[in-house]
């Protein structure tokens, strides 16, 4: 199997799949953006990493700001820190939590 064939709706600027849920053990979650879309700003309940695996997204919260610009880049989100994310290219990303 192939990660990028989990989310097969490309029309659509942002699109996610669950690909686990473990029930008090976490989740993770693929993210596609399309490029220019902004993913609004919003919190996670818990602290999360942010893998890029195609293209390019930029990373933005009050205090930094971080291109994810090579596959396997990587951002650690504080949980409750208000953060958004911009699609510079479209991009494929994976969310654990």
């Amino acid at each position: 199997m192939n990660l990028s064939t989990l989310i097969l709706d490309s029309d659509k600027a942002i699109a996610t799949k669950r690909i686990l849920n473990e029930e008090g053990n976490g989740t993770a979650t693929l993210l596609q953006l399309k490029k220019g879309t902004v993913l609004k700003k919003h919190h996670s309940k818990t602290n999360a990493v942010l893998v890029l695996l195609t293209g390019k997204a930029m990373y933005e919260e009050e205090e930094r700001t971080i291109l994810l610009s090579v596959p396997n880049d990587f951002v650690e989100i504080v949980e409750k820190v208000v953060h958004q994310v911009v699609g510079e290219e479209d991009s494929l990303l994976l969310l654990i939590q």
